[in-house]
């Protein structure tokens, strides 16, 4: 008998699930205020050209096994930037000690989907800090890169690192001056995250011998993964595009990841002979088929998506 093989797959919920939003708060997408987008409703989201973003207020601080912090900038003053990496001196307004400013693993940085937009995207989270008083806050720039040199230095690294993303481009604003107004007070405190960030997977793919390296794909948080030798800087800048905000007036804003557990699944895939839906003493095991999980329902695998060959 010939049995015709399909390739098999697993359909599983995103390896994120970020809570029940209230349906009145579920909006589609955020309307735009100038060149900026408004994300200081809790259960806000907007979709600005390719990557998503949320506002975001989980019900647990940083800590262990929690959130895992790579960048802190930390300045009184109008307009606050930096980037993460194991450089010393630090070029802006970073934190110096390498418990807050470091370098950071692709490997490490989470694979999930969106509720809204499905898809694959690579997931970072912000925290700011602010008072009360001034708890209003814009998020200026964003631009992420790819690089193998832990200890990069040198903004805007020319030659040295690759540009997978970038906030400010024309797209959703032609003069590429996207900024985002966050509230502090919606996740006061000290690792109690503010917004999601989303950036598709795609993007990373794209820089041929860095962010499409197998090694690479999600392993959880630092120690995991160490194979990877790609690393992932982030640099961003606050509270400059829209003056109507006074600048950080107290404590830092701080990059990380949430750590999220893995998805597993195990059992045996074989030739049902007789097609009774169970395994019997001669349905022989089959090798070689690959079972993933398939994030965004496309139906086919793609690199970020956990698998494994039987």
């Amino acid at each position: 008998m010939t049995i015709t093989q399909i390739k098999t797959r697993i359909r599983q919920r995103p390896l994120v699930t970020l809570g029940i939003v209230v349906a009145l708060l579920a909006i589609s997408a955020v309307v735009a205020i100038a060149a900026g987008w408004d994300l200081t409703a809790q259960g806000s989201y907007a979709k600005i050209d390719e990557a998503v973003y949320r506002a975001y207020n989980p019900a647990t601080a940083t800590g262990s096994g929690m959130f895992e912090a790579f960048v802190r900038i930390s300045a009184k003053s109008a307009g606050v930037r930096g980037y993460n990496s194991d450089y010393r001196k630090v070029e802006f307004d970073e934190n110096t000690s390498p418990q807050f400013t470091r370098s950071y693993k692709l490997s490490n940085v989470p694979i999930v989907s969106d509720e809204n937009w499905p898809g694959v995207y690579r997931e970072f989270q912000l925290d700011i800090n602010q008072t009360l008083g001034n708890k209003l806050y814009s998020l200026d720039k964003v631009e992420v890169y790819l690089t193998t040199n832990p200890a990069i230095t040198g903004y805007p690294f020319a030659g040295t690192a690759t540009k997978v993303y970038e906030l400010d481009k024309p797209g959703a604003d032609p003069t590429g001056n996207n900024w985002i107004k966050l509230d502090y007070e919606w996740a006061g405190g000290s690792g109690k995250r503010d917004m999601i960030l989303r950036i598709p997977n795609a993007n990373f793919l794209a820089a041929t011998g860095l962010g499409d390296d197998p090694r690479c794909v999600y392993t959880g948080g630092m120690g995991t993964g160490t194979d990877c030798p790609v690393y992932v800087v982030l640099y961003s800048q606050f509270g400059q595009d829209e003056t109507t905000y006074a600048g950080n007036d107290d404590g830092f804003e701080e990059w990380g990841v949430e750590i999220y557990n893995l998805a597993t699944k195990s059992g045996v895939k074989f030739n049902d002979l007789n097609g009774n839906g169970a395994r019997d003493a001669n349905d022989a095991g089959l090798a070689g088929w690959t079972i993933y999980v398939d994030i965004n329902g496309d139906g086919m695998w793609e690199l970020g998506e956990p698998y494994a060959v039987t």
